[in-house]
């Protein structure tokens, strides 16, 4: 286990989002990803993620894909019938609104980073491989005490996650949707940047999410860690 990134701004993204992944769409997705990003706000004051009641036209979605025109539209159409969004057609241009709220529990805290730069990401397989491996790291977490202080300080705990997950090919390709040979690329896309991964023996490899990967500046400090002889 080892604590989050520090400072890292990281939004609750339900876990219903990564079960589903396999039967989405890329432009789905993607339009989804968008609109947890535009509907969810953080409250300082209160300290919490809330969901207020908002809708956006299909150019804003656009806009926060990068998706084309043609791309955009059948993502949303993909959403509302999957009962992800409602549509308002009842102006001049629809309006498209999330039908789910910020969760409270079974969710995986996904960096803001990531999905603002979705768009930029080497494919579309590259992004549900990172999600992936968001999910079965950083959505396992557990509170701890922080290093070199004592029981009694009770207020400082911190929230912990998974460091090494365990994701067969068979596997993965189950998590996203996604043939084998399609994902062997993306993880070469992936891999030294993004994540880190170590086959132990002959065994499955183990992936992690490196821990500058959503801090463009240290990405290139990164690559002593991406490889590392045995996984800690």
């Amino acid at each position: 286990m080892e604590p989050f990134p520090p400072d890292l701004f990281r939004m609750p993204v339900p876990d219903r989002v990564f079960s589903e992944m396999p039967g989405l769409s890329d432009v789905a997705l993607r339009c989804l990803l968008a609109l947890i990003q535009k509907s969810f706000r953080f409250d300082p004051e209160a300290s919490t993620w809330t969901c207020p009641e908002r809708s956006f036209s299909r150019q804003e979605i656009e806009t926060a894909t990068g998706l084309s025109d043609q791309g955009t539209r059948n993502g949303l159409a993909d959403l509302e019938e999957a009962g992800w969004a409602d549509v308002d057609r009842s102006g001049q241009s629809y309006r498209y609104a999330l039908r789910i709220g910020v969760p409270t529990q079974r969710y995986t805290y996904v960096p803001t980073a990531l999905l603002e730069e979705v768009s930029n990401l080497p494919s579309a397989t590259a992004l549900r491989v990172l999600l992936a491996v968001l999910r079965a790291t950083w959505g396992w977490t557990s509170e701890e005490q922080r290093s070199g202080e004592t029981v009694s300080q009770t207020a400082q705990k911190q929230t912990v996650h998974q460091r090494w997950a365990e994701l067969p090919t068979g596997t993965l390709s189950g998590l996203t949707g996604r043939s084998e040979p399609t994902l062997r690329e993306a993880l070469g896309a992936l891999e030294g940047e993004w994540i880190a991964r170590v086959q132990p023996g002959q065994g499955a490899y183990l992936y992690r999410i490196l821990p500058g990967a959503f801090e463009p500046e240290e990405k290139a400090a990164d690559g002593e860690e991406s490889r590392p002889k045995s996984p800690s």
